[in-house]
């Protein structure tokens, strides 16, 4: 341990003497059920200068840790319950007027392809992007996914072909040209397996007193095999700002067989911390009740806690209790942990511990 943490302060040494280098630390640990593990996670981040609108962005990730590995409900380490070193994201990206062309492994942040940062790895894409704002308030999105690794993934640390050589394309519109709203629309289309579509409205506002908003969702996935899931949801939240409370309700209803989160965490308003609508999920109603305090009220500032509890009307998801506690001590430094409490049947439910400890160098 003493040579790894040698290493790590020669290493930020050298990242803290070039603006173009940069790294995150994160501590982990993880308790489910009479299993526990802990891993620590080194990102190291570097970028070029951009030539000519082009420039090439790199990030190293290495996973070490021991215990009862990848035992808990998300795994910490690779898909054998080792530790691993790979390059997570290695990418071109071109940029000219509004217009960005990112071209390699990357983040991608949509309702059916996202990072989810839960674990120790973030999911990470292997695609073609374009990202366009030529239409004032409008965000044009369009990607060819060939290959995903992470968190979600089949393989955590190798990226694996995303529907064999055919890949995954995505088009995706998004638009806050009305006050206080946002409108997004998306298309996935996975050639001879199913066909995904995903819109959403969204609203916020406030005033001296509260802070207010809500959201409708919907989604059509349509499998080739015939399978078919309509997914509705609708949000709800109020904050009364005297006090740092916020509380919240959400509501998903699935008509249909085999709604999925796809690759990632999943855009539903009903996901929790461990159950979501996953590919198992058939007709039924999901009802999700939260209430978050900002204890900035009392003076800590930065410390933010957080309790849900939903419940499935599902023959397989029961329910889940989640209770979070976030603290950001300042730029650098964060802390959270997370226990969830889950029913489910038949016969596997259980209780989930992970803490977080990240420092940005």
């Amino acid at each position: 341990m003493k040579k790894v943490t040698l290493i790590i302060i020669i290493i930020s040494n050298l990242i803290l003497a070039d603006d173009n280098f940069s790294a995150d630390l994160r501590f982990g640990y993880q308790k489910n059920d009479n299993k526990q593990e802990s891993a620590l996670r080194l990102n190291l981040n570097t970028k070029t200068d951009n030539y000519y609108g082009f420039s090439i962005n790199a990030t190293l990730s290495s996973v070490i840790g021991y215990g009862d590995k990848n035992q808990g409900a998300l795994p910490f380490f690779d898909s054998n319950g080792q530790d691993y070193t790979n390059m997570s994201k290695l990418y071109i990206k071109y940029e000219i007027s509004n217009t960005q062309i990112i071209v390699g492994r990357q983040a991608i942040e949509s309702p059916f392809a996202d990072i989810d940062g839960g674990a120790m790895i973030e999911n990470s894409f292997e695609a073609f992007t374009i990202i366009n704002k030529d239409i004032k308030d409008t965000t044009i999105t369009l990607s060819q996914v060939q290959k995903w690794a992470g968190v979600d993934a089949p393989n955590t640390n190798v990226f694996t072909d995303i529907n064999g050589d055919k890949g995954m394309q995505i088009i995706g519109i998004s638009y806050e040209g009305i006050k206080n709203m946002t409108f997004n629309a998306w298309f996935y289309n996975l050639d001879s397996v199913s066909k995904n579509y995903y819109t959403d409205i969204n609203y916020e506002n406030e005033n001296n007193t509260i802070s207010y908003g809500g959201a409708l969702q919907y989604a059509l996935q349509k499998y080739d095999n015939g399978d078919t899931a309509k997914i509705f949801g609708i949000e709800s939240h109020i904050g009364i700002k005297s006090i740092g409370l916020e509380f919240g309700l959400a509501y998903n209803y699935v008509d249909g067989i085999n709604a999925d989160n796809l690759f990632g965490g999943g855009p539903f308003f009903t996901n929790e911390q461990q159950n979501a609508l996953i590919g198992r999920h058939s007709n039924g109603n999901i009802m999700l009740y939260s209430v978050s305090f900002d204890a900035s009220i009392l003076g800590a500032k930065g410390l933010n806690l957080y309790m849900s509890r939903d419940k499935h009307d599902n023959k397989h998801l029961t329910s889940e209790n989640d209770y979070v506690i976030e603290y950001e001590y300042n730029d650098k430094i964060n802390f959270s942990l997370i226990y969830s409490d889950v029913t489910n049947n038949p016969a596997s439910s259980f209780r989930n511990i992970r803490a977080f400890v990240d420092y940005r160098f």
